[in-house]
């Protein structure tokens, strides 16, 4: 009975521990299980992650692509704008040698012209002086028609100056009588009005701001249009001007 005893103790020793052996190697099983799956797992992360650095790479080195042709492009378009800016400095100082060498051209035309028309009015004035008594009221009226066109030539002169100097662009305006305008304009073209037998005349003018050697230019060259360019009919030139809210507009009608 003692000997059946003990080996039915050793039989239950032995399932024991064949279960516990059963028991470990299953846990070992799941163990390697479970890294086997970590180790996937690992290796699909570091793919990903590979792939991403790959991305960002290519990404940046497109930027620094794109970067660098930016740069290229303004590095040509400073070269291009410091060629353009040389350019205008050189085109600046040419102009300036040539506004005053025009200044200075401006002088001594003006000093040329006006001393044969100032010896032109003085020997009309001396004609007239001296031979008064002896000149009809028509010769008289011819003299003084000489002194008073070689008066106003040397204002339009004098105007023409003062408008060739580039840095006053011409003189201030001024409260400008259009009647005066007028009258030097015609009597400016006195000459070819009579001879063409042209009749100008004008209304009632006014007193506006401008320039008023621009105005009396401007006039004259209306004018002298009107009676150059006719018809076979005798040219009749009407100068009016008429109100127009703050304005005044001018015409010159033939």
């Amino acid at each position: 009975d003692s000997l059946a005893a003990t080996i039915e103790v050793r039989q239950r020793q032995s399932a024991a521990l064949a279960g516990f052996y059963a028991s470990q190697t299953t846990l070992i099983t799941a163990l390697a299980l479970v890294t086997c799956g970590l180790l996937v797992i690992a290796s699909l992360g570091t793919k990903a992650v590979t792939s991403d650095l790959r991305a960002a790479r290519a990404h940046a080195d497109e930027v620094n692509r794109q970067l660098e042709h930016h740069a290229h492009e303004l590095e040509t378009a400073h070269e291009a704008l410091s060629a353009r800016t040389s350019e205008l400095a050189t085109a600046n100082t040419n102009l300036e040698r040539s506004n005053k060498d025009l200044s200075d051209f401006a002088h001594v035309a003006s000093h040329d012209l006006q001393a044969p028309l100032r010896g032109i009015a003085g020997f009309a004035q001396l004609l007239k002086a001296d031979y008064q008594d002896r000149l009809d009221q028509r010769g008289r009226e011819w003299i003084d028609q000489i002194v008073s066109g070689t008066q106003r030539m040397e204002t339009l002169i004098n105007d023409l100056l003062a408008y060739s100097r580039v840095e006053t662009r011409g003189r201030t305006p001024r409260p400008t009588n259009f009647d005066n305008v007028f009258n030097d304009a015609v009597g400016l073209l006195r000459a070819p009005i009579e001879e063409c037998g042209a009749t100008v005349t004008c209304g009632d003018l006014p007193t506006v701001t401008a320039d008023r050697a621009q105005m009396v230019q401007l006039l004259q060259n209306l004018i002298s249009n009107a009676v150059k360019y006719r018809g076979d009919e005798t040219p009749e030139v009407r100068v009016s001007g008429s109100r127009n809210g703050s304005s005044w507009v001018f015409a010159v009608r033939d």
